[in-house]
């Protein structure tokens, strides 16, 4: 199929994210649930930035996390990977299409969350990952 051919079927689930705190009590409480944003990368690839920080370890003293990845967000200026913290990310692959992974200087995990997805590597080696399966 040519990747011109390629496009997102319009059915896909638009997941949503439960960020979570504590409340004075110390009893845990949902910050904000917010549904996916997707940004198109290509006509058949998509992002949807989950959570981002900035440091490691991550200070959650007075929800200072959530007010940092509120304010990566708004800026506009969060590139691929995340100097000295973390980046998680849903990638959404059209049927048919080709991955655009490449070596980054962060570690990453890929998780089939449906479908199925051709892990190709730069050795040549082609492994078919299924829903659930996790790529390190």
């Amino acid at each position: 199929m040519a990747i011109n051919d390629v496009s997102h079927p319009p059915n896909l689930r638009t997941p949503t994210t439960f960020v979570t705190t504590h409340d004075v009590q110390g009893v845990s409480i949902v910050h904000t649930a917010s549904p996916a944003t997707f940004q198109d990368i290509r006509p058949e690839t998509r992002f949807n930035v989950i959570y981002t920080t900035s440091e490691m370890p991550v200070n959650m003293n007075g929800d200072q996390d959530i007010s940092v990845h509120q304010s990566v967000m708004s800026s506009g200026k969060l590139g691929l990977v995340r100097p000295h913290g973390t980046v998680c990310r849903m990638v959404d692959f059209a049927p048919g299409s080709e991955g655009i992974m490449h070596r980054t200087k962060s570690l990453d995990y890929g998780v089939v969350v449906e479908g199925e997805v051709n892990m190709v590597l730069d050795s040549g080696e082609v492994h078919l990952m299924k829903r659930g399966d996790v790529a390190v």
